[in-house]
């Protein structure tokens, strides 16, 4: 018997080539793989399909079967090889810079969020302190023990990413967009313009839907080549509002000329784009480029036939184009008609926009040829530059005086607003469904104190005085000033943690395995107010009963653990909470009361395991959960609930 194989490998593109392959008896499909992989490293295994035709049967061979096991594959044989398109994705690091990754997996939708975050480490160090982002939504790993996978999150090739720092609250509902579409308007490319016209409200649609009220502006730049009169040659609309005034544009376009010769006049189309549309500073900015051709220039491409093999018969370089696209700091998105034919002119420009741009920028390519991807290319895009440019923001802190003295209550006015209906008891099935929080709807009148009594590390309080119940409350607002720090979803988000956190404490007070004389723990009703008048141009508060006794902190959200005779006995809650969620959050930050056999807490915080941020700006994530256990010790409580 042979103690080696050689194995005709087909392309389906037509390339062949022969593998050897040892001890065939014992190799496996995955050995096969990694030969190929080795041999041309532009066929990574991950994406390899072997196919191997046995009569009329044709099977996809397995990664773990053997070729002994395969029926009919002999020395000689010929398998056939199918190369998946990869899945790539981009990432906004903390820096501003554009990542590129294409993950290592033939079923990407099942790819862990874990797995992700391991393999964007690899590249860029440790994320301990940064969460990714899909245009708003928080990408996590995991919640009460279930693993995410880039399919729940319904991410799709070409997606971008961005990297924010943990607890960064994100609010844009109304975003301004500039998008421009620039194609190549030469006889060949007809279809491609139908396409823009077709998808174009689409995509108005999907923004408006995911980020509320857009102030979205289109423009279209139609070039064609040097064969037309400079009069014609390049044409295009200013920015507009107006969708029945961009497609009247779009509608009246014609595809003719061409010059006699493969490229085009690209340098032209962008010369009007970045010199004539007037971008707005403060608006995302995108470019969709679509053309089946490159630019003039034998160092853009390989093609026989250039009337001006030298370049840009006007003398534009690309070096100056991408300057223009990092002065306006312009998403580039580019489709294709036949990749191989542009292929190299994107490859220069990009090499130039990361040099210029240090990273940021890149251009992004996609499928022209098939239609519904202009218009996804295009959302994807806008989306991103919306989402980057909002990360980009930071808060300032608010100017206070703290003042101690209780307030003339008959002195301040009484003020209107509504606070949030009473959520109910919950369960941790509940809680696995997911919580319905409302907005503010209960007629509420109240008067607070024009300053804070107390501060934190994140928010203000101050005396109140509920009129209708008679009673001193005290309300609370963040320190942080900005639209996007002082939300309603914000103040909702504080609410969610405190139902959270009061379920895992009923969970607990009712546990039979914990001695029967310890206190019961609960946390303080909680309850989110909307002022009809914004102070400090805030107009939301959190809601608390005024709490009588020695205030207490129990322990903190970095891993602190302060002495008090209750200490042991709440840290053996937060641990409980660790345990009881599947290991899937920790909650912790304890401070409150402590008095008539009870600890009324308030204000907790919550890790959630993961990158954190998804319960607030004090939600640590994993970082946070490894210091509470870098410095907790199980105690008693501990060992008697099992932990």
């Amino acid at each position: 018997m042979a103690e080696q194989w050689e194995l005709k490998i087909t392309e389906l593109q037509g390339r062949t080539f022969l593998v050897t392959v040892y001890n065939p008896m014992e190799a496996t499909v995955a050995s096969i793989k990694e030969r190929i992989s080795q041999k041309h490293p532009d066929l990574p295994a991950f994406l390899q399909r072997l196919i191997h035709t046995n009569g009329r049967s044709k099977k996809v061979l397995e990664d773990t079967h053997s070729l002994s096991s395969c029926s009919g594959l002999v020395d000689g044989s010929t398998l056939h090889l199918l190369c998946l398109v990869p899945f790539e994705l981009y990432i906004h690091d903390l820096d501003g810079k554009l990542n590129k990754f294409t993950i290592p997996s033939a079923s990407p939708e099942k790819y862990l969020i874990r797995d992700l975050t391991c393999l964007v480490e690899e590249k860029l160090g440790k994320l301990n302190d940064a969460q990714f982002l899909l245009r708003k939504t928080v990408v996590e790993e995991a919640c009460h023990g279930k693993k995410f996978t880039i399919g729940d999150y319904g991410i799709k090739t070409g997606d971008t990413l961005v990297l924010a720092r943990i607890g960064l609250v994100l609010n844009i509902n109304n975003p301004q967009a500039d998008v421009c579409f620039m194609v190549d308007c030469t006889g060949s490319m007809g279809s491609w313009i139908e396409a823009v016209k077709s998808n174009v409200k689409e995509l108005r649609d999907k923004l408006c839907h995911d980020y509320g009220s857009c102030d979205l502006r289109f423009s279209f730049v139609r070039y064609t080549d040097y064969d037309q009169p400079s009069s014609t040659r390049t044409t295009y609309i200013q920015f507009t509002r107006s969708q029945p005034q961009f497609h009247r544009f779009v509608e009246g376009i014609r595809a003719y000329g061409g010059g006699g010769d493969g490229p085009e006049d690209i340098m032209g189309g962008l010369r009007v784009a970045f010199n004539q549309l007037n971008w707005r500073n403060e608006a995302a900015k995108v470019l969709i480029h679509i053309a089946d051709y490159p630019c003039h220039g034998k160092q853009y491409h390989n093609i026989m036939d250039d009337s001006f093999p030298n370049g840009d018969p006007a003398g534009t370089s690309h070096e100056e184009m991408m300057s223009q696209v990092v002065k306006h700091n312009i998403q580039y998105s580019f489709g294709y008609i036949e990749k191989s034919t542009t292929d190299q002119m994107i490859s220069i420009f990009n090499a130039s926009l990361r040099n210029l741009s240090k990273q940021r920028l890149l251009i992004r390519q996609f499928d022209a040829t098939k239609p519904s991807e202009v218009g996804d290319a295009a959302y994807r895009a806008v989306s991103a530059s919306i989402l980057a440019e909002e990360v980009s923001k930071k808060a300032s802190i608010r100017d206070y005086t703290l003042v101690k003295s209780t307030p003339n209550w008959s002195a301040l006015p009484t003020r209107d607003g509504k606070k949030t209906a009473p959520i109910g008891p919950a369960s941790l099935i509940d809680l696995q469904q997911g919580i319905s929080i409302q907005p503010p709807s209960v007629p509420f009148q109240f008067k607070c104190a024009a300053n804070p009594f107390e501060d934190g590390e994140e928010g203000l309080v101050f005396q109140a005085y509920d009129v209708r119940s008679n009673r001193n409350i005290v309300l609370k607002q963040f320190k942080y000033e900005g639209e996007q720090q002082n939300t309603l979803d914000v103040y909702l988000k504080v609410l969610e943690v405190h139902a959270i956190a009061s379920t895992y404490a009923r969970e607990f007070s009712a546990e039979k395995q914990k001695p029967s004389d310890v206190p019961e723990i609960e946390f303080i009703h909680t309850d989110v107010v909307e002022s009809s008048e914004a102070v400090s141009k805030n107009r939301y508060y959190i809601f608390q009963p005024y709490i009588e006794g020695k205030f207490e902190k129990f322990n903190n959200n970095q891993g602190l653990v302060l002495k008090s005779p209750m200490s042991d006995y709440l840290q053996a809650f937060s641990h409980y909470s660790w345990i009881k969620s599947g290991k899937s959050l920790l909650i912790c930050d304890l401070q409150g009361v402590s008095s008539q056999g009870k600890v009324v807490l308030s204000d907790p915080a919550i890790h959630h395991k993961g990158r954190g941020g998804k319960y607030g700006a004090t939600d640590r994530g994993l970082v946070g959960i490894e210091a509470f256990f870098k410095t907790h010790r199980c105690n008693d409580m501990c060992k008697s609930l099992r932990l």
